[in-house]
Order: C-alpha cells, then structure tokens, then sequence
C-alpha cells in the first residue's frame, strides 16, 4: 500500500530554465557561427594585407597560397582589373612578416599543366624600409609564367604550319605499327 504523503514529501518543484533564455542563446550561438563562417575566421583579427600589380594575373584565384621559400604564409583574398594590370589583394599571416618595400612577387605553376597556381614572395632585402599594411608591389616587382598560348603565338602560320606537320611526322614515325593492330 502506499504511504500517505506529508506536507513536505509533495511534488518536488524542478527549476527549468526559462524559454526566452533558451532561445536568447540560440540566437547568440547561430549568429556566431554566421559571423565566423563569413568573415573566413574569428572576428576583429587583424590581417596584414598587401595589393600587388602584375602584368598578366593568370588564373590566380582567390584562396590560393602564397609562400615565402616554399612555406605558406598568406592567402590571396581578390583578384581586380587595374588599367591594363590586375591587382592581387593577399593576406599574409604574422609569420610572414615583415616585408620590405623592394620585395618581389612571381607567380609560379602549382604543378605542370595543372592550372593553379601560387604567389612566390620574396620578402625583400633587410637594409630596405619595412612596408606598411596596404603596400603595393609595383608593376616592375613582379613576374608572371609564361602561358603555352605565348610561346606559341609568336610563330608566324607558315612556322605553325611547320610544326604541325612535324608533329604528324613524328606521331607517325613514333607512334604504334598501324597495319598490324586489329
């Protein structure tokens, strides 16, 4: 049988927290989730940005790495038209710094033929003025690889021609006995 409940031994009350406080830090843990995923990292970090100028910007595309010696330190934000250049606005992250105002940007081939690529920073020379935050690299600091479609457009037709005919000379010269496949 069940024993007869005393005045204390009633409904224990639990506390809950209360539904506004629920939804209050929902709303705080979405917005700093929203926050970190735009801003590409953690909020009111500052980030040493330089702008350089190049000639012919490639297929540099925005995260891309940029090294010093081979080590990423930075990170390319945008590439944007400037006249008859292109601007390439990076990031770099404090262990790439600092940089020197004669520094120098190459871009370089991720891998052969693949099609991406990576900024080459040399950070400049230690007797040079150390660079502020916004620096551009000129125009004549900086270098871009040579395109297939370059090399090929300086050849006039009757040299293309050429080559191509070579090309077919060889293919067959080199390539597999036709007539005793099948």
């Amino acid at each position: 049988m069940s024993r007869p409940r005393t005045a204390g031994q009633g409904r224990r009350r639990q506390r809950r927290t209360h539904p506004l406080v629920i939804a209050g830090v929902t709303i705080f843990l979405v917005a700093v989730v929203v926050i970190y995923a735009f801003n590409q990292g953690l909020p009111f970090v500052h980030k040493f940005t330089v702008q350089a100028l190049v000639r012919n910007s490639v297929n540099v595309r925005p995260d891309d790495p940029v090294r010093i010696a081979g080590i990423d330190v930075g990170q390319v934000q945008k590439v944007v038209p400037a006249g008859e250049a292109s601007k390439i606005i990076f990031t770099l992250q404090q262990q790439g710094l600092p940089i020197h105002r004669d520094a120098t940007l190459t871009i370089r081939d991720r891998l052969f033929l693949e099609g991406s690529y990576y900024l080459d920073l040399d950070p400049g020379s230690p007797d040079a003025p150390i660079a502020r935050d916004g620096f551009t690299i000129p125009l004549s600091n900086t270098d871009s690889p040579v395109q297939f479609y370059s090399v090929l457009s300086m050849f006039d037709t009757a040299t293309r021609t050429s080559l191509s005919h070579t090309l077919a000379t060889l293919d067959q010269g080199l390539g597999p006995d036709r007539k005793s496949v099948g």
